[in-house]
């Protein structure tokens, strides 16, 4: 019971660190669009650092529940057998 609870809310976490990478994107192409035409977005800044923080928080907890980290995953996922034991115990 507690763990599908947790499994869910990981999920949510997941999804709710993408919508963060998505406000990043249309912030930070606000941002850039406004300057050339003169529009000011006030904070506009700090709205995307908060919103990099939070999918940062929000994005570890499923992260960690797939048991993946993004870079070492990358390369682990190229390795077989005694190797990438060996580096799996080396990246942890």
């Amino acid at each position: 019971m507690i763990r599908r609870l947790l499994d869910g809310l990981y999920l949510a976490a997941g999804y709710l660190a993408g919508l963060f990478l998505i406000a990043i994107f249309v912030l930070m192409m606000a941002l850039s669009i406004g300057r050339e035409i003169n529009l000011n977005i006030p904070a506009g800044d700090d709205f995307a650092s908060w919103c990099m923080a939070a999918m940062a928080f929000l994005g570890l907890a499923h992260t960690f529940k797939s048991g993946d980290m993004i870079r070492v995953g990358l390369l682990v996922d190229r390795l077989r057998g005694r190797a990438r034991w060996y580096f799996e115990m080396f990246s942890l």
